[in-house]
């Protein structure tokens, strides 16, 4: 009899999948930020990170957010 491996868990594949999905994103609204300000990308992430933190919400969700409501963009505050 040949033993098969599976994954651990589903539930870690599924994080997994969900962690690479939100770093598209992440990077997907640094550069809309960087455009968009003309800043760095490093600077986006900044704003993008320090909005997050002020309005208590998930990185993710606010560069979903950045992502979606195009042609808007949230204001985020100053660099």
């Amino acid at each position: 009899m040949v033993a098969l491996s599976y994954p651990a868990s589903t539930a870690a594949n599924g994080r997994s999948w969900r962690n690479r999905r939100f770093a598209t994103i992440i990077e997907q609204a640094k550069g809309i930020v960087a455009q968009a300000r003309g800043v760095s990308p490093e600077e986006a992430f900044v704003l993008i990170r320090d909005f997050s933190r002020r309005n208590n919400r998930r990185l993710g969700e606010v560069a979903d957010t950045i992502v979606t409501a195009l042609p808007g963009l949230p204001d985020l505050g100053s660099p």
